[in-house]
């Protein structure tokens, strides 16, 4: 029986990367889009050396409603699950229309193009930011909770959980899974994959880590006079492995959903402990037995107390529970950063686009061919016909350069990243795609 093909929107990120990790190990195929604004190809190059698995990825944006189509002609898409999105609640209020557009028109295009390729099964990643202040005396924050998003990052958020349920009602058998999470942390245990945001982190876990590598003098706490045991803010912390299994539970629901002809459920990630933001200090300290510094800090625009979940129903609807403690949460992502204190460091060395582009460029490296399938096949008379136009290419003959990249681990062999740069036609007018070997991912 073939594999199921999901496509996994954002899937070079953070939360992204550790669910392709988790859909591959449990059989799936998957094809990625990114745009890589605030991930890294890295992450997925460790996925498919923890794996032996292949990824298919394309670097683009939801907008793009052509790159949506070749994606979902080229694979036979099953499901989607929808991660690309801006996400930091400051920045938020900042840019406000710069989260609209990429996070409610992205995910308009998305619908848009799983409703013209009939694809029927979306799992959403949303936020426990779309409740904003608990209400008076609320312990744990359950689905039926009121949601009155603080910034326009849960706005916008709140605003495509309301699009996706119009939309299930409108498209059938569409099944549609949101994912409500609260704060995801930790990493891979190889310490391969992990959280790596580029620029200033807004989340904490990030920006302790940069001060116990002395990449930041100290933390800032935002907010020492909340209501809380401590005066810290408090969050349910998630570990970051956890959340992903639960996407892949959250998928099959979704089948189930589609199976009944559709249907549209809402559903709560987390532990339903709080922690505080010195709690997390505290267990870092003991973890690494060092003192971290820290200031006292005015409270963030939109930020709230304590955010709480009730995971009851996530647990026993998908039969799945959060069992990964703070100390592991703490001791994973302080072993990424250990192994990654610059974050993700590129090991990519691909000729220029310009050298692409002049005649009878001398490429260094292996060819494959890529079909229009993008199964990667190696050995046949096409691919050495590819090879051997590269190597003799006319002086004239016509480079289009292109953004598609795929991650494969052939047959009996390790994975390669391998970096579609140039199309051209083959002699009897068969568009054909030359792909050098970039670099090995063992």
């Amino acid at each position: 029986m073939d594999k199921k093909h999901v496509l996994v929107t954002g899937g070079a990120g953070y939360i992204g990367s550790h669910t392709v990790l988790e859909l591959l190990q449990t059989g799936y195929e998957v094809v990625v889009l990114d745009t890589l604004s605030n991930s890294s190809i890295e992450s997925l190059k460790n996925v498919c050396k923890l794996t032996q698995s292949r990824v298919y990825f394309y670097q683009g944006d939801l907008a793009d409603a052509e790159i949506l189509d070749a994606i979902f002609r080229n694979h036979p898409i099953w499901a989607v699950i929808h991660f690309a999105a801006l996400k930091s609640a400051p920045e938020s209020v900042a840019r406000p229309l710069d989260y609209y557009r990429v996070n409610v028109d992205g995910s308009v295009s998305l619908l848009e193009a799983m409703t013209r390729h009939h694809v029927h099964r979306l799992v959403f990643s949303s936020t426990a930011a779309v409740y904003g202040k608990p209400d008076p005396n609320t312990t744990l924050i359950d689905e039926s909770h009121p949601t009155r998003p603080e910034n326009p990052y849960g706005r916008s958020k709140r605003m495509v959980e309301t699009i996706i349920e119009d939309t299930t009602r409108a498209v059938r058998p569409l099944g549609s899974v949101v994912l409500r999470y609260f704060n995801p942390v930790g990493a891979h245990e190889s310490g391969l994959i992990g959280e790596d945001p580029k620029g200033r982190p807004g989340n904490l876990m990030p920006l302790l880590l940069q001060v116990m590598t002395q990449s930041r003098k100290h933390l800032e706490i935002t907010g020492t006079d909340w209501p809380t045991p401590d005066g810290s803010g408090m969050r349910d912390f998630i570990h970051v492995v956890d959340l992903a299994k639960g996407h892949v539970k959250a998928l099959e629901h979704a089948d189930r959903l589609c199976m009944a002809n559709g249907g549209f459920d809402t559903l709560n990630m987390g532990t339903g402990a709080g922690t505080t933001v010195l709690q997390m200090i505290r267990c870092m300290e003991s973890l690494t037995n060092s003192t971290i510094p820290y200031v006292k800090g005015p409270r963030r625009v939109g930020d709230v107390a304590a955010v709480v979940a009730d995971p009851h129903r996530a647990q026993k609807i998908l039969k799945w529970k959060a069992t990964r403690g703070l100390e592991m949460m703490c001791a994973d992502a302080w072993r990424f950063r250990q192994m990654n204190p610059e974050g993700y460091v590129s090991t990519i060395n691909m000729p220029s686009a310009d050298s692409l582009t002049s005649p009878r460029a001398s490429i260094p490296g292996n060819y494959v061919f890529v079909s229009e399938s993008l199964t990667p096949t190696e050995g046949s008379p096409l691919v050495r016909r590819a090879v051997s136009l590269k190597a003799n290419r006319p002086p004239n003959e016509p480079v289009k350069t292109t953004n598609r990249i795929i991650l494969s681990g052939m047959s009996g062999e390790p994975p390669f990243l391998l970096q579609d740069r140039d199309q051209f036609s083959h002699p009897r007018g068969v568009p054909i795609a030359l792909t050098p070997v970039s670099t090995s991912l063992q």
